[in-house]
């Protein structure tokens, strides 16, 4: 426990170096965590990507840079800021796909955390949004002193939900990466045949900003919303779509609709949580299991038996 203090303080302690060699006057450094649902540190398991962004007392972006390897494998960054000061440390995890706008225009909240085929003014390959990042933020105030140094602790939280839809009994489209492409399959202990599908996740937040709320936020007056077109993975006879949408959804449908764009189905996910209290929607790793079986009796709704016991399925 010793050596590891010991090792700490020299981390650090070269960190403060390297930022004084560099020009600077003043240096401060940042810590950044993110523990999830316990007490144990996993951000080193759910962060490979760490994007710090700092404003000062007017708004302006001061310091705008990913974290290096080695920053980040230590959790912690050195920064240039000047004594006197008070800034906002704004850290953005896995920001892979998700794009920023509005980084430089008002205040911090203004910017806007946006996948990019939402605007057509940020280049994309795709005309079709799938999945947002596994995204994180984090935000802190730090005041720097007289002496020019400060410490700061960014503790990140979650800024997506992971859905996980399963589709049984339903038909295999062109698109499915399966060699029964465009054929039936049956539902497990039914027999029956489905119709083929295409599966839409619609009313969904557009955006996230710096205080970690969405575009369907109350406090905002335009409430800006997108529509996911997740991808699918064929295992046996189901299909299975797994993306991640920004966190408030409970007011969002998955629509299934035939090749010609006719509705087949519509879930309301409000609802279906409002009806599964035992799926943890809060939690910081939020999961959302949904299975939808096509029956002879119709269309049946249901989490999935892995989900109920807290299994991870396999892929």
């Amino acid at each position: 426990m010793m050596r590891a203090k010991i090792f700490q303080i020299m981390l650090c302690a070269a960190a403060l170096a390297g930022c004084v060699s560099e020009g600077a006057q003043e240096c401060s450094v940042l810590y950044f965590t993110y523990t999830g649902d316990g007490d144990t540190e996993i951000l080193p398991e759910k962060v490979d990507r760490l994007d710090l962004y700092i404003f000062d007392a007017q708004h302006r972006v001061v310091v705008e840079r990913p974290l290096t390897p080695t920053e980040l494998l230590t959790q912690r960054a050195t920064v240039p800021l000047p004594a006197g000061g008070t800034y906002r440390a704004i850290a953005v995890a896995n920001a892979h796909t998700d794009q920023l706008r509005y980084l430089h225009e008002g205040t911090f909240a203004d910017t806007r955390i946006y996948h990019p085929v939402v605007h057509p003014d940020i280049e994309t390959g795709s005309a079709l949004a799938d999945s947002h990042d596994h995204l994180y933020l984090g935000s802190s105030v730090v005041a720097v002193p007289a002496s020019g140094i400060a410490e700061g602790v960014v503790e990140l939280k979650s800024s997506h939900v992971e859905v996980y839809v399963e589709l049984r009994g339903f038909g295999h489209t062109e698109n499915d990466p399966s060699s029964r492409a465009g054929g039936a399959s049956r539902a497990e202990g039914d027999g029956s045949v489905g119709p083929v599908v295409e599966l839409q996740h619609a009313e969904l937040p557009a955006w996230t900003d710096f205080e970690n709320r969405t575009s369907l936020n109350e406090a905002f007056e335009e409430q800006e919303v997108m529509t996911h077109h997740p991808g699918v993975q064929v295992d046996a006879d189901n299909r299975v779509h797994e993306y991640n949408v920004m966190r408030d959804v409970l007011r969002s449908t998955i629509y299934l609709t035939d090749p010609t764009g006719k509705e087949v189905f519509a879930l309301d996910l409000g609802q279906f949580l409002d009806e599964h209290p035992e799926i943890d929607y809060d939690a910081q790793e939020a999961l959302v299991p949904i299975r939808i079986e096509y029956k002879t009796v119709g269309i049946e709704v249901s989490i999935p038996e892995w989900a109920i016991q807290d299994v991870t399925p396999e892929f």
